[in-house]
């Protein structure tokens, strides 16, 4: 996937601008999908779209405004911005406390949504603005049901006291508890007997097949074993998870796929790297990565995923490692890229010797 190196490639800074400067409308739009966004970069590419320098359409600029890192550009769109703006910008990790409390009191009910999943909102903030209705009717949403279960989860993992009150929230919030690493045995019990949603979760879960485990008495392999998603989130939380870990995980198929939000989080924080260690293709259905996408958008490139492109994942960073921070030669790679036939590391190779 030639024209997805952007999205998937481990980029070094120059390497980014270099896509950023192309302003080539396809570069930039790969480019807002990946993990490795730096936030000064795609403040430029914000800046190139604001000042008509570079065409893109709406999700791009919504995907870039959730990660730049100009703390007053991010208060303007929360205050001024479009309903879609605003939402992008209240989900941005560097929005600040007073702007995440305008966000709160907006009318646009995703705003709101955004802003109580922010990490940087206060909790106190989330309680008393995570009003039941609002959680539900943002929760509770279609065009399937993983779409439904991401939100929920995130939404418990950004706001536990949820998990306090099971009885006010219906099925995918008690699904979400039961899934949710930070859950003791109590509250994953009172979410279980409030509906069946997360039956096979609440079943399968480790903390109650295991009386007396603790999660900070297992390692990695140990969490990995479990196959559950409370214990995946653990794992993924531990610095010493490896690549071939993360691999593990995503290799599982039916019934112990990897929930949509494990996924979100695992790209988040691996990138693409852990796919180079696939033997078979991915067989998750369309809606899991879809609606993994709506917490990384880097899950959209999941979808059509195959062997030859877990094999470019090396290739790709291999090329970056010979190209580093040279901004000629990265120049030289962006603008030979649309019509190269080859493998990105004599795509690099040829770009340094036409540069040298």
């Amino acid at each position: 996937m030639p024209k997805a190196f952007a999205a998937f490639a481990p980029l070094p800074l120059q390497g980014q601008l270099a896509f950023a400067r192309s302003k080539d409308p396809h570069h930039v739009e790969t480019l807002s999908v990946s993990p490795h966004l730096d936030p000064s970069v795609a403040s430029r590419c914000l800046d190139d779209i604001r000042s008509d320098k570079l065409a893109a359409s709406p999700s791009t600029c919504w995907r870039l405004i959730s990660k730049i890192d100009d703390v007053d550009l991010v208060d303007f769109f929360i205050s001024s911005g479009s309903t879609a703006r605003a939402t992008a910008a209240a989900r941005n990790p560097v929005a600040t406390v007073e702007s995440l409390h305008k966000a709160l009191n907006v009318d646009a009910m995703p705003v709101r949504f955004a802003a109580l999943l922010n990490e940087s909102t206060p909790p106190d903030l989330r309680l008393e603005y995570g009003t039941t209705a609002l959680l539900e009717s943002m929760v509770n949403v279609g065009p399937s049901l993983g779409h439904t279960v991401v939100r929920a989860a995130e939404t418990v993992l950004a706001n536990h006291w949820i998990a306090k009150d099971p009885a006010r929230f219906t099925g995918a919030f008690h699904r979400a508890i039961i899934c949710s690493p930070a859950s003791s045995l109590e509250e994953i019990t009172a979410a279980r007997a409030c509906s069946r949603g997360g039956f096979k979760f609440a079943k399968s879960h480790p903390l109650r097949k295991h009386p007396g485990l603790s999660w900070a008495d297992c390692t990695v392999a140990e969490l990995l074993a479990f196959a559950h998603p409370a214990a995946d989130l653990v794992a993924l939380a531990r610095p010493e998870m490896t690549i071939l870990d993360a691999t593990c995980i995503l290799a599982r198929s039916a019934p112990v796929e990897p929930e949509p939000h494990v996924i979100a989080r695992l790209l988040g924080r691996f990138g693409f790297a852990p796919l180079a260690g696939l033997t078979k293709p991915l067989f998750y259905a369309q809606t899991r990565t879809s609606s993994a996408a709506w917490t990384n958008p880097a899950a959209d490139l999941l979808e059509d995923w195959s062997i030859d492109d877990s094999s470019s994942v090396p290739d790709a960073t291999q090329a970056c490692e010979l190209l580093a921070d040279d901004a000629q030669a990265w120049s030289t790679f962006v603008s030979l890229l649309p019509s190269w036939n080859l493998g990105f590391v004599q795509l690099a190779t040829t770009a340094l010797r036409l540069y040298s």
